[in-house]
């Protein structure tokens, strides 16, 4: 999504209540779904198919004045054009590929980033006073790292949404 100009917001940890309806939705999932899953992936998938069906078609949500989302829902005359390829970075910014296992090369050692950037570019940017390395996918900041061969990426705990990036711009 991100690679489609979609922004990603995080919402802050521990607090449910700032994302109250979507908590509920996925509340209401588990219970109609999840409680006792089914062996079979395949079984499992029909409970949720059968579930977003009712969900979205015959159950009426009070934030809709009690309307089923598909009486809402308009399919967007906006479609999707492949060709288009986002700016993710900003001109000049220090990037490495992500390998097929999940990890980047720094210092001569892999570091693992993680496998959902498998072929995508992550941004390095060092603080020379520091000797800290941020990694970063676009505007989501996926850890920290020291300047060293022996560095390994380290979630921070503030992980989320960065300010002032080049993310959703179109290449010229």
């Amino acid at each position: 999504w991100i690679c489609l100009g979609i922004e990603v917001e995080f919402s802050r940890p521990g607090c449910p209540q700032d994302n109250g309806c979507h908590e509920r939705m996925h509340r209401t999932l588990k219970d109609d779904c999840c409680r006792k899953p089914s062996v079979k992936g395949s079984a499992q998938q029909q409970r949720f198919d059968r579930w977003r069906h009712e969900f979205n078609n015959e159950r009426p949500h009070e934030m809709l004045g009690m309307q089923m989302p598909s009486e809402n829902y308009q399919p967007s005359n906006v479609r999707l054009d492949q060709r288009i390829k986002y700016r993710i970075y900003e001109v000049g910014v220090e990037t490495k590929r992500v390998s097929s296992s999940g990890f980047i090369s720094l210092f001569g050692k892999s570091c693992f980033v993680g496998e959902a950037f498998v072929g995508r570019k992550v941004a390095l940017e060092r603080n020379e006073k520091t000797g800290i390395i941020s990694v970063r996918y676009a505007n989501v900041k996926l850890g920290e790292m020291a300047n060293s061969p022996n560095a390994r990426l380290q979630p921070t705990a503030s992980a989320g949404r960065l300010e002032n990036h080049a993310c959703a711009k179109k290449e010229p």
